[in-house]
């Protein structure tokens, strides 16, 4: 199952902190007291991060954003919430503030733009009145941290259910106008690159050998030749015409008769 959240600390010491970015929320609690104040912050890009005697030091630029849950019998409601102590102090005057108040009187205050801190920012550590918790940049991040927020408000300011998830949301829109969620969202919409598929080492080809040329066959002499052609065949059998010889002719020539004989008769007439 995929993890969404972790405590802050918790990640740091077991190396499971994003330096690419994430979300930040640091919920601090008041003794005796339903006063509670909140403070969310995105990162992206951390060059380093380290931890020193106030708490997790991160070099990056960062995107805040707070929230107090104030009880309705709070004293000093008419206190700007920059001017209060300790940890009921946010950097905000009322202008800068968006109010909800839910059914049972509790007010909600929240940042109506983002506080950036530049170079880097610190996260307390842990101790029995606050504790930091690590949303990594998923693509239901926001989500998960109005689930979170509807769950702490209900549990640890006393909001009404209704009226927490009304907050959350509201908290969820504040964060959307942060430059860094811009970001991070195109980040995790970005689909993940393709792994290159593995390469077949490459089949060496075999040189190709030059082909041997046969030695030209000597050309044969003109008889040989002509007696190559001839072989395997019967001579030629010349036809002789199927005439008779012609008879020559001779003239049937009657024998000259004897003038004499003529003469003898033509005297007798």
């Amino acid at each position: 199952m995929e993890v969404k959240a972790v405590d802050l600390f918790q990640a740091f010491s077991e190396g499971k902190l994003q330096l690419e970015g994430g979300y930040i929320v640091t919920s601090f609690f008041q003794d005796n007291s339903t006063y509670a104040k909140y403070e969310i912050v995105a990162y992206s890009n951390a060059q380093s991060l380290f931890l020193s005697d106030e708490g997790l030091i991160f070099r990056t630029d960062g995107n805040k954003l707070f929230a107090l849950a104030e009880p309705a019998d709070y004293e000093r409601k008419d206190l700007e919430p920059f001017s209060r102590d300790g940890q009921r102090q946010i950097p905000h005057g009322f202008s800068e503030v968006e109010q909800f108040t839910a059914r049972n009187g509790t007010r909600i205050m929240f940042s109506r733009q983002p506080v950036v801190a530049y170079a880097s920012f610190t996260i307390f550590r842990p101790s029995r009145l606050n504790s930091s918790i690590l949303f990594y940049n998923l693509p239901d991040a926001l989500d998960s941290i109005a689930a979170y927020f509807v769950k702490i408000l209900t549990a640890n300011a006393n909001v009404p259910a209704g009226d927490a998830a009304t907050a959350a949301q509201r908290i969820i829109a504040g964060l959307k106008r942060f430059p860094i969620w811009r970001e991070l969202a195109a980040k995790a919409a970005a689909p993940a690159p393709k792994k290159a598929a593995a390469k077949k080492p490459a089949v060496k080809k075999a040189p190709r050998r030059k082909a041997v040329r046969k030695p030209a066959a000597k050309k044969a002499s003109p008889k040989k030749a002509s007696v190559r052609k001839s072989a395997g065949k019967r001579p030629a059998v010349r036809k002789l015409a199927g005439k008779k010889p012609a008879a020559r002719k001779v003239a049937a020539k009657k024998p000259a008769a004897k003038k004499t004989r003529a003469k003898k008769s033509a005297r007798r007439r």
